[in-house]
C-alpha cells in the first residue's frame, strides 16, 4: 500500500491523460448483471472524440460551490473539542442539579431562564409559574414537569459550558499575545485571569457586561480537569471561529438532541460570508458615499468604534455572516471598527445571544490587534470606552453630568440594523413604521438605521402615515431585492433612514420642522438568478465598485452585468407627499429594466459635450491675458442653460445664448433659477438637438431624475446628465439624397406660398426618406427636421394667431388666388358697398399724386385705411378689417401709381365674398400644424429610436 499522504489538490489538477492512463491499468470491477445496453454505451463512450464529450469530462467544479475553503470539514482539533465539550457537559449538568441548595440570587436567576425557556417551547406552566413552586418541582423526580426541566437543566448548562469556553479562548488568546504563560488555577477560572489582565479602577479597566457576573458565569470546571482545560486552551488557540461556532451551537446541541438556534431563525443566505461582507459595505462604505467624503480620521490614532446594533430576525445568521466577513478582511488597516451588539427576546435570541457575540468580539480584537499591529490590551480598552460613552450621551447629544463607569441599557448606537423578515399578518404595513420609530430612538444623530424587510415601505393607502414618518426620518436611499432569483431568506427591501435633527425642541407646535416637499431618495436594485449564493458576490463587487466611486452619487442612472444573468442599476428618485414618484413597474417609464439598459449603453454625461461652469448673480469680469480687455463672466460661453426649479413635480432647462444672461436674469431672478455657461468640446453640435432632447419624454424623465434633491450640487448634477451618445457622430446626408430631402430647406415665406395639397405631397414624400436615412445618418436627420420644425412653427405664428387683426395672410398663394380670380369685383369709387372713402385732398392737384404708402389701422370707432403720398396724407377709406386689409395688399405693390389712376382702376369684391375666402385660408394653417405634429414625431422618433433601439 502507498504510504504517501493523499493530496486532493494532485488528484484535481490531474490531467486527463492522466486519469486515461491510470484507468487503462486498471481493470474494473463490476458487479451484478452486465447488460448489452451497458456495453454499447461503454463502447460509445471510448470511441467518442468529439469536442462535446470532451467538454462533458469531469470537473470538480461542476460540483463544489466556488470560494469554499472547507470551513464546515472537521479537525483534529475540533474533535478534541467536541470530546471536552462532552466532558464538561456532564460535569454541569452535575452542578445545576444543586441549584436548589445555592443563594436566592442564584435561584431567581435560574428561575426566571426557565420562565424563558417554556415561553420558547409553549409549555404550559401554569401549575409552577410560581417562584417556589418552581423549586418544589425542580428537585422532584416525580413531577409531571420532571422531563421539561430536565431539558432546561441540559439546554442551561450547554450554553454555560459554552460561554466559558469563550472566556477561556479570549484568555488563552490575549495571554499567548502578551507571551503570558498561565496557570492550571488561572485557566480554570477566566474571569479572575481576565480582571488580572483589565485591572479595575485601572487606565486598563474593562466594562463588560460579558465578563460581569450573569445568568452564565456559575459554571467552573473542577480541579480534577486540569489537565484537560490545559490541553484545551492550546486547542482554542489554534480553532478557527467557524469551527468553534459550529461546535458549540450546532453539533454537539445535535448530539443531545438540544436546540439552542431554532431552524426557523436560522438563514443559509443571511450566514454566508458574502452576505455579511454586504452588509459591512453598508454600514461602512454605504454612509461614507451618503456624506460624501472617504472616511473619518481618527486623532487620536486608534481605530473609530462604530457601534451597531443587530435586531429583529435571524440574528444567529446575521452573527455567523458578521464574523466571517470580518475575519476575511482583518489584514487591512482599519480607521472604524464595527462593535456589534446582537439584541433579540426569549430564550432563543436573548441574554445568551449577546453574551456569546460580545465574548466573540473580544476574541476578535485580539486577532484584529494581532494583523494590524495593535497591542491587544490597549486597542479592547479603547474601543469598549467608546462604545460605553455611547450609552451616557443620549440622541440629542447630551451627556450624563456623573460618569458612574455603569453601561446603561439605553445605548445610543451608530448603526442600526433591523431585520423584518417576518411580518404579522395583520397591518404589517403598521409593523413596519411603529418598528422603525422604535429603533430610531436609540440612533445617535449622525446615524443611520438600515431596515431588511418584506414588506413594501411607500404604499398609496399608507402615504400620509410615510409622510408623517419621513417628517421625522429621513430616508436616503433603497435597495430592491424583489427582482433577485435564489437570494434565500434576503428580504424584498432595504431602506436606510437617518434622523431629523431640528433646533428648537421646545418648539411646542413644531413650527421648527419644515414643510414636506419633494425630496431625494437613491434607489438601487439587484436583479437576476443566482444559481448558487456565491454569485452573490458578484452583484456585491459592482455595488462595491459604485459606491466607492465619489461621483456616481450624482448620475440619473447606472446599470451594469457584472454576469450574465445578474444586474446592478441605481436611479435618482424622490419623495413627494409621501409618495415615491417613480414607479419602476410602468412600462412607459424609464426606470423600467425593458429600458434600463439601453439607456446607460446609449447615453453619455452631458460634461462629455460642454465644459459646464455657473454663473452667479454677482458681477464677476475677467481680465483677457492676451489683450488685457476685461469682459464680463457670461461673455465667456456661447451658450447658457437655465435650470427650472419654480415646479419641483416638473424641473424644466432653457438653453439659449449667453448674450441673453442679463435679460433672463432679471426676469426670471436666482431664487429658483439657476445659470449655466456652457462651451462646447466637440464641434459641429447642434444646439437644437438638445433642446429636442428635453422637450421628449424621456428627456423629461432624465431631468427630473438628475435634479432630484433641491439646489443643492446643481452642477455637478448637470455634468452628469444622461444624453443620447449619437449627437457626437456628426455623418452627413450623402449629396445624392439632398434633392428628395428639398422641402425640409422651405423657408416660411415658401412655406405660405405653396399650395396646401402641393406641400403635404412634397413632405410625405420625403419623411418617408428621410426616415430611412435616419437609421444610418440619426444626427443629420435630427438636424434637418429640426430646422424645418423651427421654419414650421414660425409660420403657424403668423397664419394661425388667434387675434384676426394680428393674421398675416398671403395673398398670393395658389390656394388664395384660385378663389379670388373667381370673385366678381366692383369699384372702389365712386361707390362701393362696403367702402367710405374720405378725401383730405389740400389742392385739386393733389388728386394725381402718386401714392408711396398706406397705413391700416385698427381702432375702436372703426377701422380705417390711410394712404399716404410722402408725408401728405390723400386719401382715408372706412370699412372692415378684413376688406381694408385686402385693399392694404393690393395697393402694396402699386408705390409710385397716382392716387386718380387708383380711384379709376381698382376694382375690389364685396366683404362677404373676401370672408369666405379668408375661411378657407384656415385651412392652410391646418395644413401647416399637421405637416408641423408629423415633423415634431418623426424628431422625437429618431431621439427616442437612438436611445432604446
Amino acid at each position: 500500500m502507498n504510504k504517501r499522504p493523499f493530496m486532493a489538490v494532485n488528484w484535481l489538477t490531474s490531467s486527463s491523460t492522466q486519469n486515461l492512463s491510470a484507468s487503462q491499468g486498471k481493470s474494473e470491477i463490476v458487479t451484478g448483471d452486465i447488460s448489452p445496453a451497458h456495453i454499447a454505451g461503454a463502447n460509445a463512450i471510448s470511441t467518442s472524440e468529439s469536442p462535446l464529450n470532451q467538454s462533458n469530462h469531469f470537473s470538480i467544479g461542476n460540483y463544489v460551490i466556488p470560494q469554499w475553503k472547507g470551513e464546515s470539514l472537521p479537525t483534529k482539533d475540533g474533535i478534541k473539542l467536541k470530546k471536552t465539550i462532552k466532558l464538561l457537559f456532564e460535569e454541569a449538568i452535575k452542578i445545576a442539579k444543586t441549584f436548589s441548595t445555592r443563594n436566592k440570587t442564584l435561584k431567581l436567576t435560574v428561575y426566571n431562564e426557565f420562565l424563558n425557556f417554556a415561553e420558547s417551547k409553549n409549555i404550559n406552566i401554569s401549575e409552577i409559574s410560581d417562584y417556589n413552586q418552581f423549586w418544589i418541582n425542580f428537585t422532584n423526580e416525580h413531577s409531571p414537569y420532571a422531563s421539561d426541566i430536565a431539558k432546561f437543566i441540559s439546554h442551561y448548562s450547554l450554553r454555560a459550558v459554552n460561554i466559558y469556553l469563550l472566556k477561556l479562548k479570549f484568555l488563552s488568546l490575549i495571554s499567548r499575545q502578551l507571551t503570558k504563560s498561565l496557570t492550571s488555577s488561572e485557566l480554570l477560572n477566566p474571569d479572575y485571569s481576565i480582571s488580572k489582565i483589565f485591572k479595575k479602577a485601572s487606565s486598563t479597566e474593562l466594562i463588560c457586561d460579558s465578563l460581569r457576573t450573569n445568568e452564565f458565569s456559575w459554571f467552573r470546571p473542577s480541579i480534577e480537569m486540569s489537565s484537560v482545560i490545559e490541553e484545551l486552551s492550546i486547542t482554542l488557540t489554534n480553532l478557527g471561529s467557524v469551527e468553534f461556532l459550529k461546535i458549540c451551537n450546532h453539533e454537539v446541541p445535535l448530539d443531545y438532541e438540544l436546540e439552542i438556534t431554532d431552524s426557523e431563525l436560522f438563514s443559509h443566505s443571511i450566514s454566508n460570508r458574502n452576505f455579511g461582507l454586504f452588509v459591512n459595505d453598508l454600514l461602512i462604505f454605504l454612509t461614507e458615499w451618503l456624506e460624501g467624503h472617504s472616511g473619518y480620521y481618527n486623532l487620536g490614532g486608534g481605530p473609530k468604534c462604530l457601534n451597531t446594533l443587530f435586531s429583529g430576525d435571524h440574528l444567529y445568521s446575521f452573527a455567523l455572516s458578521h464574523w466571517l466577513a470580518q475575519e476575511n478582511n482583518i489584514g487591512e488597516k482599519w480607521n472604524e471598527v464595527i462593535c456589534p451588539e446582537f439584541n433579540g427576546k426569549g430564550f432563543l435570541t436573548g441574554s445568551y445571544l449577546k453574551v456569546c457575540q460580545e465574548l466573540q468580539l473580544l476574541t476578535f480584537l485580539v486577532n484584529m490587534a494581532k494583523n494590524q499591529s495593535h497591542d491587544p490590551v490597549t486597542l479592547i480598552c479603547q474601543l469598549f470606552k467608546q462604545k460605553n460613552s455611547k450609552s451616557q450621551v443620549d440622541s440629542d447629544g447630551q451627556m450624563a453630568f456623573f460618569n458612574t463607569n455603569e453601561t446603561h441599557e439605553s445605548s445610543i448606537y451608530d448603526r442600526i440594523v433591523l431585520n423584518l423578515a417576518t411580518m404579522p399578518k395583520t397591518n404589517p404595513h403598521h409593523y413596519l413604521l411603529t418598528s422603525i420609530q422604535s429603533n430610531c430612538e436609540k440612533l445617535a444623530n449622525n446615524g443611520y438605521l438600515f431596515v431588511f424587510s418584506n414588506q413594501k415601505l411607500f404604499v398609496p393607502s399608507h402615504s400620509e402615515k410615510v409622510e408623517g414618518l419621513l417628517k421625522r426620518y429621513k430616508l436616503h436611499a433603497s435597495i430592491n431585492f424583489e427582482d433577485l432569483k435564489g437570494k434565500g431568506e434576503i428580504t424584498k427591501h432595504l431602506y436606510i433612514f437617518s434622523k431629523r435633527v431640528y433646533s428648537n425642541k421646545l418648539d411646542l407646535f413644531n413650527t421648527s420642522a419644515p414643510k414636506m416637499q419633494k425630496e431625494q431618495c437613491l434607489s438601487l436594485n439587484f436583479a437576476g438568478q443566482l444559481m448558487h449564493f456565491s454569485k452573490f458576490e458578484l452583484l456585491r463587487q459592482e455595488f462595491l465598485k459604485f459606491i466607492t466611486s465619489k461621483e456616481t452619487i450624482n448620475s440619473p442612472l447606472y446599470q451594469n452585468e457584472p454576469e450574465p444573468g445578474l444586474v446592478f442599476d441605481f436611479h435618482q428618485d424622490a419623495i413627494l407627499n409621501g409618495k415615491l414618484l417613480s414607479n419602476s413597474s410602468e412600462s412607459n417609464n424609464i426606470t423600467h429594466p425593458s429600458y434600463f439598459k439601453n439607456l446607460t449603453r446609449t447615453c453619455v454625461p452631458l460634461d462629455q459635450f460642454f465644459m459646464v461652469d455657473q454663473i452667479t448673480g454677482r458681477a464677476e469680469n475677467f481680465t483677457s491675458d492676451l489683450l488685457g480687455l476685461s469682459v464680463r463672466r457670461e461673455q465667456l460661453y456661447p451658450y447658457l442653460l437655465i435650470v427650472n426649479y419654480t415646479n419641483e413635480n416638473e424641473i424644466s432647462l432653457e438653453l439659449t445664448t449667453s448674450d441673453l444672461y442679463k435679460v433672463k436674469s432679471e426676469e426670471y431672478g436666482h431664487a429658483y433659477y439657476q445659470y449655466f455657461g456652457l462651451t462646447p468640446k466637440v464641434l459641429s453640435l447642434n444646439i437644437n438637438l438638445f433642446r429636442e432632447y428635453f422637450e421628449t419624454t424621456v428627456g423629461k424623465q432624465v431631468i427630473q431624475l438628475t435634479f432630484n434633491g433641491g439646489l443643492k450640487k446643481t452642477k455637478s448634477k448637470l455634468k452628469a446628465m444622461l444624453v443620447p451618445k449619437f449627437m457626437l457622430n456628426t455623418d452627413t446626408v450623402p449629396a445624392q439624397h439632398h434633392q428628395v430631402l428639398d422641402v425640409f430647406s422651405f423657408d416660411k415665406e415658401r412655406l405660405k406660398s405653396c399650395h396646401p395639397m402641393e406641400l403635404s405631397e412634397l413632405f410625405n414624400s420625403a419623411l418617408k426618406s428621410i426616415n430611412t436615412l435616419a437609421l444610418n445618418y440619426p444626427w443629420h436627420t435630427s438636424c434637418i427636421l429640426s430646422h424645418f420644425k423651427y421654419q414650421l412653427e414660425e409660420t403657424l405664428n403668423e397664419v394661425s394667431s388667434n387675434d384676426t387683426g394680428s393674421k398675416k395672410i398671403n395673398y398670393e398663394n395658389p390656394f388664395m388666388v384660385n378663389d379670388l380670380v373667381k370673385l366678381p369685383t366692383y369699384p372702389i369709387y365712386p361707390g362701393h358697398e362696403d367702402l367710405y372713402l374720405e378725401t383730405k385732398l389740400k389742392q385739386r392737384s393733389d388728386i394725381h399724386s402718386r401714392i408711396t404708402h398706406t397705413q391700416l389701422e385698427k381702432a375702436e370707432n372703426g377701422d380705417v385705411l390711410r394712404i399716404f403720398a410722402e408725408q401728405n396724407e390723400l386719401l382715408v377709406i372706412h370699412g372692415e378689417y378684413e376688406i381694408l386689409h385686402f385693399v392694404s395688399f393690393i395697393l402694396s405693390s402699386a408705390a409710385g401709381t397716382p392716387l386718380s389712376a387708383i380711384l379709376q382702376g381698382l376694382e375690389i369684391p364685396k366683404l362677404n365674398d373676401i370672408r369666405r375666402i379668408l375661411e378657407k385660408h384656415s385651412e392652410v394653417g391646418k395644413g401647416i400644424e399637421v405637416i408641423y405634429k408629423n415633423t415634431q414625431q418623426s424628431l422625437n422618433n429618431i431621439l427616442i429610436g437612438q436611445i432604446f433601439n
